[in-house]
């Protein structure tokens, strides 16, 4: 009788192993997800810790998860759709789990020209909000607040603010 309730075990093992793979494939179909969120994710589906391992290797294998895919595709979606400046984009990878180098490697391939247009037109649509504040300082200080919020840094919207007038 014990072998039966070992295969029983196994049976119930293996059962709840491809139901959580399936869950984490529709996850990761759904968009770009990184190893940390899908891990995250099984967590918060009740997996145990040897499950979610070798659920996110198979994934991996399967190219469900890309972590390089991933990081592509947060950054250029956070630049062009949140219009996100650097630091911030940095600051939720990190979060992410994603090692520096891979962030720094993602970044030096944000084309210049297309970062500044960003941050250009976003300085724009900030000032025309803020016609009706007379005081020039405090108009200034809060579309510098603005842009530093989205995560740009304060030399590169002072120089541009200042090629404005």
């Amino acid at each position: 009788m014990p072998a039966k309730k070992d295969s029983d075990s196994s049976l119930s093992d293996d059962f709840s192993f491809n139901l959580f793979v399936q869950k984490a494939q529709r996850f990761c179909v759904f968009q770009e997800r990184s190893i940390y969120q899908t891990e995250k994710k099984l967590k918060e589906w009740g997996a145990a810790e040897k499950t979610i391992l070798k659920v996110l290797k198979l994934l991996q294998k399967n190219d469900f998860i890309n972590q390089n895919r991933f990081i592509e595709s947060f950054v250029n979606g956070k630049l062009k759709n949140n219009k996100w400046g650097k630091m911030k984009i940095v600051a939720e990878l990190r979060n992410h789990r994603i090692a520096e180098e891979n962030i720094n490697e993602y970044l030096q391939k944000i084309d210049d020209a297309l970062y500044l247009k960003i941050l250009m037109d976003l300085i724009i649509k900030k000032e025309k909000e803020l016609t009706k504040e007379s005081n020039i300082q405090i108009r200034k200080q809060k579309i510098i607040n603005f842009c530093m919020s989205k995560g740009f840094d304060f030399e590169r919207i002072n120089t541009l603010i200042k090629s404005l007038k």
